[in-house]
């Protein structure tokens, strides 16, 4: 067993020395040819102008994505949320009191309010049910943004791309919606970068784009600004914009937001400690209608407007029931390509890590060789070891 770790360890040492070396962060993998020229000489046409123009055409050409989404509106009534009392198992806690509220595609419901007023609670409730095809047409971006760094943003997105939309749609669709979310969130240049060493704004909107590429109907928000400056913050909520201009329901929680940043929003739930409703209601042009509420409006009275609205309070019949006759969007080949072909890519990619796998395999393979150097396999003690050395050497 030591030779064999010792023939691999010195198989992979060559192919570490000539073939690959230790990466820098954020590099490019791309193999799209560089251009060398970065300038080019212009002359002014000698020619007439008015003559020039006169048979002067000019053309434009348009190319529409297709949606492989179903616009989806949530609506909430008459919401309560309870859990156990750590203190008294035998009595609960209402957490969210009678929470109401609606989102409609291509709108940004902002969730806002105190520390320990149940943002996160609700937004948690909202997205966490079993149901197959909530789960299917939901995405939620998370706070923190864990990715595989060896990854490049493309790959990420493709990997997100072909395990998650249904088997039916084909792969070059699925390679265009890549590419339309990549340009969506303005992450051209850096695309085929390695997600090792990029930035908190360009780990955010990473974050954004592995669940669109899903090509999900809701997508769910947390913190989407959270440690960064007001620039960066506005560049992300840009994109979050473009995303719901799409035709997306976008529901996010936030805080410590600038006015800019605020004027992108096109509904508030404000709850405020105990899980209760404040406000809730369009905010209006330059949020006018909910400086204006603030201002002179009675809460009960508004909050009943706002909820009033036809369609919402009384769905209709004729909307269609989504259904997935399947649990997972695709079959399991291609998981298993998709999920074989990631882990190969960063294992290659991060020498140092099989470099010391293999460190440590010859030197666990020495200690247990010592260990049991003089055992007599001939013996009851001796098979013993042996099975133990079989074990430890599996095990490791």
């Amino acid at each position: 067993m030591a030779a064999i770790y010792v023939v691999f360890m010195i198989l992979s040492g060559l192919a570490l020395e000539f073939l690959r070396y230790e990466t820098p962060e954020n590099f490019d993998v791309s193999e799209k040819p560089i251009k060398d020229e970065t300038y080019t000489r212009m002359e002014t046409p000698k020619n007439n102008i008015s003559a020039a123009t006169e048979d002067c055409v000019v053309g434009f050409q348009s190319t529409a994505q297709e949606k492989n989404f179903v616009p989806v509106t949530m609506a909430l009534q008459d919401l309560h949320y309870f859990v156990l009392d750590p203190h008294n198992p035998k009595e609960s806690l209402e957490l969210l009191k009678k929470i109401n509220g609606f989102a409609v595609p291509g709108s940004i419901t902002a969730l806002m309010g105190s520390s320990g007023a149940g943002k996160t609670t609700l937004m948690n409730v909202i997205a966490g049910p079993n149901d197959l095809a909530i789960r299917r047409c939901t995405g939620y971006c998370e706070q923190m943004d864990v990715r595989s760094k060896a990854a490049t943003i493309r790959e990420a997105l493709t990997f997100s791309s072909f395990l998650r939309q249904d088997a039916s749609i084909s792969d070059d669709k699925k390679y265009d919606s890549v590419n339309e979310y990549i340009e969506l969130l303005s992450l051209e240049d850096i695309a085929d970068q390695i997600i090792r060493g990029s930035s908190v704004e360009q780990m955010k909107c990473l974050t954004i784009g592995v669940e669109l590429a899903a090509q999900l109907s809701i997508i769910f928000l947390d913190e989407p600004t959270s440690g960064l400056d007001a620039r960066s913050a506005k560049l992300i909520m840009d994109g979050v914009r473009k995303v719901a201009d799409s035709g997306r329901t976008i529901i996010c929680t936030i805080h410590q937001l600038s006015a800019e940043v605020f004027y992108l929003f096109d509904s508030l739930l404000l709850l405020k400690r105990g899980g209760e409703t404040v406000f809730y209601g369009d905010l209006g042009r330059d949020c006018y209608d909910f400086v204006n509420y603030f201002s002179g409006s009675a809460l009960g009275e508004a909050l009943h407007n706002n909820l009033a609205k036809e369609g919402i309070t009384t769905p209709s019949s004729d909307l269609p029931e989504m259904i997935f006759a399947d649990k997972r969007a695709d079959n399991s080949a291609t998981q298993m390509k998709f999920v074989v072909t990631r882990f190969i890519q960063m294992y290659w990619r991060t020498p140092s890590y099989n470099l010391m796998r293999m460190i440590l395999a010859v030197l666990l393979a020495l200690v247990i060789g010592l260990v049991f150097i003089d055992a007599d396999y001939a013996s009851y003690t001796g098979l013993n070891s042996g099975v133990r050395m079989v074990y430890m050497g599996a095990l490791f």
